[in-house]
């Protein structure tokens, strides 16, 4: 007579996912588990609940956090919270994209001091390295720059204000001649 094999939940309790881990083989680590250490067929259907209460409650923390809000966990197939599982980015992935991210600001900001720099006139120079230096501070309601004290308002050059506008001057004054004004004469004919 062929002895039974004893019960040592304990030891499946003790296999949790590595870091590295991928969810395939830690599931594949807890069946191996279930077979070693209980008399348990992990894939039988009347024990598919304690295989996945282990995967889910051993997983890795953010796997563990994405499968423990999947509704109806109960009903769900092993393949299916597998699924899931491999869905979610390892926290050293997502700090990878978070320093790319900041590395590439960092490059655009190192090129708009470098084109600032490179050009000849002080005006559009200064201009350039102050917008560099807001990046989207200091903007009024509606997404547009503040001015600088002495810009004007028409062309955005420094030096002078909207009133004084060498640009909006020449439009203004010409246009005013232009007008075609009838009078009582040209309306009899």
């Amino acid at each position: 007579m062929a002895a039974r094999k004893p019960t040592n939940l304990a030891k499946i309790g003790n296999v949790q996912q590595e870091r590295d881990e991928s969810p395939a083989a830690f599931l594949e680590r807890i069946m191996e588990a279930f077979r070693t250490y209980t008399p348990m067929d992990p894939e039988a259907p009347n024990n598919r609940a304690a295989v996945v209460m282990a995967f889910v409650n051993q997983s890795a923390t953010d796997i563990r956090r994405k499968l423990q809000k999947v509704d109806r966990l109960g009903e769900k197939s092993l393949k299916d919270l597998l699924e899931v599982a491999e869905k979610v980015e390892p926290p050293e992935e997502r700090q990878a994209h978070v320093a790319a991210a900041a590395s590439s600001k960092q490059t655009r900001d190192l090129a708009k001091i470098l084109l600032a720099t490179t050009v000849d006139s002080p005006e559009v120079r200064n201009r350039r390295l102050a917008g560099s230096q807001e990046d989207g501070k200091g903007t009024a309601r509606g997404g547009r720059r503040k001015l600088q004290k002495d810009q004007c308002a028409y062309c955005r050059e420094i030096g002078h204000w909207k009133q004084e506008c060498p640009k909006r001057a020449s439009k203004k004054g010409g246009g005013a001649d232009r007008v075609k004004v009838l009078e009582l004469d040209e309306l009899s004919d």
